[in-house]
């Protein structure tokens, strides 16, 4: 699950994505592998490792940092976003 899934912004054109995230599966980790615009949102993504979701557990992005995003866009807006999510060690 994706919850509270924010781009703090205190200027035009830039930002930080803020969420947490909830791995409701008990038996195996989960990542969030990445993030970019959805339909014709244009955003530059700082590179970021994936992120672990261990088993049953939720992540804050708040307490790891975020993710730095640039776009056009401000204070206020609405961003469409894309997130990937993948499991660790499975093939795809």
């Amino acid at each position: 699950d994706v919850l509270g899934a924010v781009i703090v912004s205190g200027q035009d054109g830039s930002g930080t994505f803020i969420a947490t995230f909830s791995n409701n599966v008990q038996d195996a980790s989960s990542t969030v592998d990445s993030l970019e615009g959805a339909g014709d949102e244009e955003l530059e993504v700082e590179d970021f490792e994936p992120i672990e979701i261990q088993p049953g557990d939720m992540v804050n992005l708040a307490d790891e940092g975020g993710v730095v995003v640039r776009g056009d866009f401000g204070p206020g807006d609405f961003v469409h976003v894309l997130l990937t999510f993948g499991h660790p060690g499975s093939r795809s």
